[in-house]
């Protein structure tokens, strides 16, 4: 899967993606939220960006989802914090 970051995330995180084995995680089918839960001990970096998972959004395949959708092998996950601007 590619994990991107977008935002403060990317700031705390130190990087725009990163690609990970869904193997690596779990040996079944796992949630978007189980993705995000073994991403925060990755580094502290992780841990500061996903400690506001409130404010999250989610999106495979450029298409919002939800936090209990399944994480699909070859999926782009974006994970976008609030957006603003005028």
């Amino acid at each position: 899967m590619r994990i991107k970051y977008f935002g403060w995330m990317r700031q705390y995180v130190g990087k725009p993606e990163e690609v990970v084995d869904l193997a690596e995680f779990s040996e079944t089918s796992a949630t978007i939220s189980e993705l995000a839960d073994w991403l925060s001990t990755r580094s502290a970096g992780h841990a500061r960006a996903f400690a506001q998972r409130d404010q999250l959004r989610v999106a495979i395949d450029r298409e919002f989802a939800e936090w209990g959708d399944p994480c699909k092998p070859q999926a782009e996950i974006a994970f976008l914090p609030p957006i603003t601007g005028g």
